[in-house]
């Protein structure tokens, strides 16, 4: 479990001691980071270095608390329902913003032809970045390849786990 503040007259509940955890300073620091690139990129207001590299320096910390969360729900709970538990919580969100930059870009969101469908059900589960032709058709926000990464690495983790067992 991640450590959290101490409180030995147990006035916090489960759910303050949870939002108080450590790895929530470092989403901040991540998020903080990846917002001050974007500053820099689309608005031209940067802050020497963070600018330069707190994109990278943002992307890779979401990447590492990602293992470091993999890792701790590894033993709670069955993969099944750690992805079913990551769906809700990133799809519909996704699929809000896919829609909404689709009106605002006057981008098409629906396949017109049969071909399009794996393209169209691929960017829709936020895996558009493994078939790139679709990314020309379908993709409207233009940053969801960190969800492609994500996903992938939690589709991947079991099979490595499963060939690391058997070496």
């Amino acid at each position: 479990m991640i450590p959290v503040v101490a409180d030995p007259a147990g006035t916090v509940s489960a759910f303050e001691a949870r939002r108080r955890n450590p790895v929530n300073l470092l989403r901040g620091a991540a998020v903080s980071a990846v917002v001050v690139h974007h500053l820099a990129v689309y608005e031209g207001t940067a802050i020497p270095y963070l600018s330069a590299v707190g994109g990278q320096f943002g992307v890779q910390l979401f990447f590492l608390i990602s293992g470091f969360l993999l890792a701790q729900s590894a033993g709670r709970r069955t993969w099944a329902h750690f992805l079913a538990g990551r769906a809700v919580r990133i799809l519909p969100c996704y699929w809000v913003a896919l829609c909404v930059a689709g009106w605002l870009l006057e981008r098409p969101q629906l396949p017109e032809h049969v071909d399009e469908v794996l393209d169209f059900v691929a960017n829709a589960l936020a895996l558009g970045h493994l078939r790139p032709y679709g990314l020309f058709r379908f993709d409207t926000l233009f940053v969801s390849w960190t969800l492609t990464i994500e996903w992938t690495w939690y589709l991947a983790l079991p099979a490595l786990a499963w060939w690391a067992s058997r070496c």
